[in-house]
Protein backbone atom coordinates (compact mmCIF):
# COMPACT_ATOMS: atom_id res chain seq x y z
CA UNK A 1 0.00 0.00 0.00
CA UNK A 2 2.85 2.38 0.80
CA UNK A 3 4.37 1.77 -2.64
CA UNK A 4 1.10 2.70 -4.37
CA UNK A 5 0.83 5.91 -2.35
CA UNK A 6 4.43 6.90 -3.17
CA UNK A 7 3.80 6.25 -6.87
CA UNK A 8 0.66 8.39 -6.79
CA UNK A 9 2.52 11.28 -5.16
CA UNK A 10 5.35 11.09 -7.70
CA UNK A 11 2.89 10.90 -10.61
CA UNK A 12 0.94 13.91 -9.43
CA UNK A 13 4.08 15.98 -9.04
CA UNK A 14 4.82 15.57 -12.77
CA UNK A 15 1.22 16.03 -13.98
CA UNK A 16 0.02 19.28 -12.48
CA UNK A 17 -2.30 20.16 -15.34
CA UNK A 18 -0.28 23.22 -16.41
CA UNK A 19 1.95 21.34 -18.82
CA UNK A 20 1.06 22.13 -22.45
CA UNK A 21 1.87 18.57 -23.60
CA UNK A 22 3.68 15.38 -22.73
CA UNK A 23 5.62 12.95 -24.90
CA UNK A 24 4.18 9.43 -25.12
CA UNK A 25 6.15 6.32 -26.13
CA UNK A 26 5.51 2.60 -25.64
CA UNK A 27 6.56 1.18 -22.27
CA UNK A 28 7.64 -2.09 -23.88
CA UNK A 29 10.59 -2.52 -26.26
CA UNK A 30 10.12 -2.15 -30.00
CA UNK A 31 11.41 -5.15 -31.98
CA UNK A 32 13.02 -4.93 -35.39
CA UNK A 33 14.44 -7.53 -37.74
CA UNK A 34 18.07 -7.17 -38.81
CA UNK A 35 18.22 -5.50 -42.25
CA UNK A 36 14.58 -4.35 -42.21
CA UNK A 37 13.01 -1.07 -41.11
CA UNK A 38 11.25 -0.24 -37.87
CA UNK A 39 9.19 2.64 -36.52
CA UNK A 40 10.11 4.09 -33.13
CA UNK A 41 6.74 5.44 -31.94
CA UNK A 42 6.47 8.82 -30.24
CA UNK A 43 3.52 11.20 -30.01
CA UNK A 44 2.31 14.25 -28.15
CA UNK A 45 -0.56 14.17 -25.68
CA UNK A 46 -2.94 15.86 -25.91
CA UNK A 47 -2.83 15.75 -29.69
CA UNK A 48 -1.33 19.02 -30.93
CA UNK A 49 -0.05 20.23 -34.27
CA UNK A 50 3.74 19.77 -33.92
CA UNK A 51 4.71 21.27 -37.30
CA UNK A 52 6.23 24.33 -35.59
CA UNK A 53 7.81 22.40 -32.70
CA UNK A 54 11.38 21.12 -32.52
CA UNK A 55 11.79 17.35 -32.56
CA UNK A 56 15.05 15.77 -31.50
CA UNK A 57 15.84 12.05 -31.52
CA UNK A 58 19.11 10.95 -29.96
CA UNK A 59 20.80 8.02 -28.22
CA UNK A 60 21.66 8.72 -24.56
CA UNK A 61 24.93 6.80 -24.79
CA UNK A 62 26.05 9.22 -27.53
CA UNK A 63 25.26 12.42 -25.64
CA UNK A 64 22.86 14.79 -27.34
CA UNK A 65 24.20 14.18 -30.85
CA UNK A 66 20.96 13.80 -32.78
CA UNK A 67 20.11 11.01 -35.13
CA UNK A 68 17.29 13.28 -36.32
CA UNK A 69 16.67 16.98 -35.67
CA UNK A 70 13.57 18.73 -37.00
CA UNK A 71 13.45 22.53 -36.67
CA UNK A 72 11.93 25.43 -38.63
CA UNK A 73 9.85 23.11 -40.83
CA UNK A 74 12.80 21.01 -42.02
CA UNK A 75 15.04 18.15 -40.99
CA UNK A 76 18.52 19.40 -40.19
CA UNK A 77 21.43 17.32 -41.38
CA UNK A 78 23.91 16.16 -38.76
CA UNK A 79 27.29 15.09 -40.14
CA UNK A 80 28.54 14.15 -36.64
CA UNK A 81 26.38 11.02 -36.58
CA UNK A 82 27.12 9.41 -39.95
CA UNK A 83 25.91 5.89 -39.03
CA UNK A 84 22.30 7.16 -39.23
CA UNK A 85 22.58 9.35 -42.36
CA UNK A 86 20.08 8.28 -44.98
CA UNK A 87 18.52 5.70 -42.63
CA UNK A 88 16.25 7.78 -40.37
CA UNK A 89 13.19 9.88 -41.21
CA UNK A 90 10.03 11.27 -39.65
CA UNK A 91 7.08 9.12 -40.69
CA UNK A 92 4.67 12.02 -41.10
CA UNK A 93 1.66 13.17 -39.16
CA UNK A 94 3.31 16.09 -37.37
CA UNK A 95 0.03 17.98 -37.72
CA UNK A 96 -1.57 15.28 -35.54
CA UNK A 97 1.24 15.17 -32.95
CA UNK A 98 2.98 12.11 -34.41
CA UNK A 99 6.75 12.60 -34.10
CA UNK A 100 7.70 8.94 -34.67
CA UNK A 101 10.78 8.05 -36.68
CA UNK A 102 11.46 5.26 -39.14
CA UNK A 103 14.86 3.58 -39.00
CA UNK A 104 15.87 1.76 -42.21
CA UNK A 105 18.28 -1.13 -42.72
CA UNK A 106 18.54 -2.03 -39.02
CA UNK A 107 22.00 -3.06 -37.80
CA UNK A 108 22.98 -4.90 -34.61
CA UNK A 109 24.58 -1.70 -33.26
CA UNK A 110 21.19 0.05 -33.50
CA UNK A 111 19.98 -1.95 -30.49
CA UNK A 112 19.46 0.16 -27.37
CA UNK A 113 17.71 3.26 -26.10
CA UNK A 114 16.53 6.26 -28.11
CA UNK A 115 15.19 9.48 -26.64
CA UNK A 116 12.36 11.39 -28.30
CA UNK A 117 12.45 15.05 -27.21
CA UNK A 118 9.89 17.63 -28.29
CA UNK A 119 10.35 21.35 -27.63
CA UNK A 120 7.94 24.24 -28.04
CA UNK A 121 8.60 27.97 -27.72
CA UNK A 122 5.53 30.13 -27.29
CA UNK A 123 5.61 33.86 -26.55
CA UNK A 124 9.05 33.65 -24.97
CA UNK A 125 8.23 30.58 -22.88
CA UNK A 126 9.89 27.29 -23.62
CA UNK A 127 8.53 23.85 -22.82
CA UNK A 128 9.91 20.42 -23.56
CA UNK A 129 9.29 16.82 -22.67
CA UNK A 130 11.15 13.67 -23.57
CA UNK A 131 10.76 9.92 -23.24
CA UNK A 132 12.86 6.84 -23.94
CA UNK A 133 12.11 4.09 -26.47
CA UNK A 134 14.02 0.80 -26.35
CA UNK A 135 14.87 -1.02 -29.59
CA UNK A 136 15.63 -4.75 -29.67
CA UNK A 137 17.16 -6.19 -32.84
CA UNK A 138 16.47 -9.79 -33.87
CA UNK A 139 18.59 -11.67 -36.42
CA UNK A 140 17.17 -13.11 -39.62
CA UNK A 141 15.66 -16.58 -39.50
Amino acid sequence: MLVRWAWLVVSLSFCDGNDPFSVVVPRVPVYGLLGSSVTLPCSISPTLNAVNFEVLWFRPQEGHTPILFYQDLEIRENPRNPQFQGRVSLIGGLDKGNVSVKLENIRLEDKGEYICRVEKTDEGEEWYDEATVSLQVNGKY
